[in-house]
C-alpha cells in the first residue's frame, strides 16, 4: 500500500480525512503520511462537508489529478498531494465585530483588517459572530476558484472576482434616555468583558445545556468559549497546558452528546493553541 504525504500548511484550515479510508481528521500541517491502495480519494476538511475533488494515487503509488484541479492541487507524479487552496481576500472592515469562520476552531478575524484566505474549493463556509445564535450566512468555493453567495444575502454580503465583502446591516441604537452607557457584548470584538469570567460562565453554561438534554444549542456557546480560552492562552503567565485539557475534556462531553461538529471544533482549538503557545 503505497505512503502518499498530504500537505495542507499553506491553508487556513489545515485538518483534513478522507473518506472512505478513515474517519480522523488529521492535521495536515505536520505533512502527515497516510497509506492509501491504487484508486480515487476525496478530501474533507470540515465536519458535514462532502468532497468537491478527487486524486488518484496510481499503481506506481504517485499522485495523479485531473487538470481543473491545477489551480488548488500540487504534487502530480510525485508522493506528496500538497493543498494549495483558492486565495480568498475577506473585508468585513464595515462591520463593528469580528468573524469567525465556522467549526474550524481557529481565532476570529479582525475587522480592522483584510484577510487573505487560502480555501480549498468546498460548500457550506460559514462565519459567526454572536454567541448563542445559528448562524445562517454560507458561502461556497468552486473548483474554478470562484467565490457563490446566495443571492438572499445579497443584502448585506457581495462578491466581487475573488474577494468577498461582509458589509453586514446599519442598526441604530438609542440610549439617550438611559442613566448609564451600554457595551455590546456576546459579539467577536464587539465588547469588553473579563475573559476568564467570561470562559468559566460558558463552560458552566456549555455543561449545563448538555445535562438538560439542549446540547442542539451548544454551537454559539462552543464558538464563544474557544475565543476566550484563546484570550487567556495569550495572557502572560497563562497555563496552557491546563486551558487545553479543558477544551479536550469539553469535547469529549460534546461528543458523548452527539455534537460531533462541536466537540471537533474545540479539539481543533486546542491543537491550536497548544501549537502556538
Amino acid at each position: 500500500m503505497p505512503d502518499i504525504r498530504i500537505d495542507t500548511s499553506g491553508l487556513v484550515i489545515r485538518s483534513f480525512f478522507i473518506p472512505g479510508r478513515s474517519s480522523e481528521f488529521l492535521d495536515g500541517s505536520t505533512n502527515p503520511t497516510v497509506s492509501l491502495d491504487p484508486g480515487a480519494y476525496g478530501l474533507v476538511q470540515l465536519p458535514g462537508q462532502a468532497p468537491s475533488f478527487q486524486f488518484e494515487v496510481t499503481q506506481e503509488g504517485l499522485v495523479e489529478y485531473g487538470q481543473e484541479n491545477d489551480l488548488f492541487l500540487d504534487g502530480r507524479g510525485t508522493r506528496t498531494l500538497t493543498l494549495r487552496g483558492v486565495g480568498v481576500t475577506l473585508d468585513g472592515r464595515s462591520l463593528s465585530h469580528d468573524l469567525l469562520l465556522l467549526r474550524t476552531g481557529l481565532a476570529p478575524f479582525s475587522r480592522n483588517s483584510i484577510h487573505d484566505l487560502a480555501l480549498m474549493p468546498a460548500a457550506g463556509y460559514g462565519f459567526h459572530s454572536v454567541a448563542g445564535t445559528a448562524a445562517d450566512f454560507r458561502f461556497d468555493v468552486g473548483v474554478d476558484g470562484a467565490i457563490v453567495v446566495d443571492a438572499r444575502f445579497d443584502g448585506f454580503a457581495r462578491v466581487s472576482g475573488r474577494r468577498l465583502t461582509i458589509d453586514g446591516f446599519p442598526v441604530s441604537v438609542d440610549g439617550s434616555g438611559l442613566s448609564h452607557g451600554l457595551v455590546l457584548l456576546n459579539v467577536f470584538g464587539g465588547g469588553t468583558v473579563n475573559p476568564s469570567l467570561f470562559a468559566s460562565t460558558l463552560h458552566v453554561l456549555l455543561l449545563r445545556l448538555i445535562e438538560v438534554n439542549r446540547a442542539g444549542e451548544t454551537e454559539g456557546p462552543t464558538q464563544e468559549y474557544i475565543a476566550a480560552l484563546r484570550e487567556l492562552a495569550g495572557a502572560p503567565g497563562a497555563d496552557v497546558r491546563l486551558l487545553v485539557q479543558e477544551l479536550l475534556s469539553m469535547s469529549a462531553k460534546l461528543a458523548e452528546a452527539e455534537r460531533p461538529e462541536e466537540a471537533f471544533t474545540m479539539t481543533q482549538a486546542a491543537a491550536d493553541i497548544q501549537r502556538v503557545h
